[in-house]
């Protein structure tokens, strides 16, 4: 089937395994280990696809991983820095951001191998981060509700949003920044949409007494600027909603039937391939017809990131 035709790397956490498949004949073509004990929180191509980088920890301790997508090669960085939580890399492959456990905002050269601190927020923890147009955007969870923040590359304010309700994570879309979020009194679960000088629109998924009840959990985006969608994933309810990002509307929903982490959008859009952190399997959703296809059945343990080859 043409939808079919794709490369992708992906990640065995029980062989510690970077496998490189080609789907056109269901085959590993190359296969790459990285150290025991590391736990990858990063993979990332560049924009030209000759490279991608895996960003681990392993205790207290983070590191750096280049892959050579075309040989393919790895090999890793001399430089350690704080174990990250949540990492940012810039599609040239320059730099890094990352936040540590202590809530402290990094920027890691990739190219001088330095690490820089450039900011640390009061009684926050970052559930989200995201680099476009030069800007470094985050999402915080207070105690009640959250935040959310945009950074100069140095670490300096540029604007600050409140939301109502507790993040889960953050997509930065051309001039909008969608913020899925739980445990909303006033909108239950759902994303917020914010533009600069405007006040937030709210899209609710479930509202507050629904919530107690049935948990959606809404906890990561994909775009798809074809058709200028945003598929939000609800984890915990087995769901994608869709939503219109030109008029910023739920434009439909459709149950999964198991729980899914990550959408990554095929070169044919029509179709993705979903991970999971709770099955640590693949997945492959139609989203035209709106069901699961397949799912991966082999003795592999997959991470919730992986990258498509176009």
């Amino acid at each position: 089937m043409e939808w079919f035709i794709y490369k992708m790397i992906i990640i065995d956490l029980l062989k510690n395994m970077l496998l490189f498949i080609d789907q056109r004949n269901a085959a590993i073509f190359a296969q790459l280990n990285y150290p025991e004990q590391e736990i990858p929180v990063a993979l990332e191509y560049n924009s030209e696809q000759q490279k991608a980088c895996l960003i681990t920890k392993n205790g207290n301790k983070g590191s750096l991983f280049i892959i050579n997508v075309t040989t393919p090669k790895i090999y890793r960085l001399p430089i350690e820095f704080p174990a990250p939580l949540q990492c940012a890399i810039t599609s040239t492959f320059n730099f890094a951001y990352f936040i540590d456990d202590k809530s402290t905002l990094y920027c890691l050269d990739m190219t001088a191998l330095t690490i820089t601190p450039i900011g640390q927020p009061d009684d926050a923890s970052c559930v989200g981060i995201a680099f476009a147009d030069d800007k470094i955007y985050t999402a915080w969870e207070t105690k009640e509700n959250g935040s959310i923040a945009v950074l100069k590359t140095n670490g300096d304010f540029l604007a600050e949003y409140q939301l109502e309700g507790i993040p889960t994570n953050i997509c930065v879309y051309q001039e909008k920044i969608l913020v899925p979020f739980t445990e909303s009194q006033v909108y239950g679960e759902g994303v917020a949409i914010f533009t600069e000088d405007s006040l937030p629109i709210y899209l609710s998924f479930q509202t507050p007494q629904s919530v107690k009840a049935l948990r959606a959990y809404p906890c990561n985006i994909t775009i798809n600027p074809s058709t200028n969608t945003a598929y939000i994933i609800n984890e915990d309810s087995s769901s994608l909603t869709m939503v219109d990002l030109t008029s910023n509307s739920i434009s439909g929903a459709f149950s999964i039937g198991r729980s899914i982490t990550n959408l990554y959008l095929l070169p044919n859009p029509n179709f993705a391939i979903a991970t999971s952190n709770m099955f640590a399997d693949l997945s492959v959703i139609d989203l035209v017809n709106q069901r699961l296809i397949s799912m991966s059945n082999n003795d592999c343990e997959f991470a919730n990131m992986l990258i498509i080859l176009k």
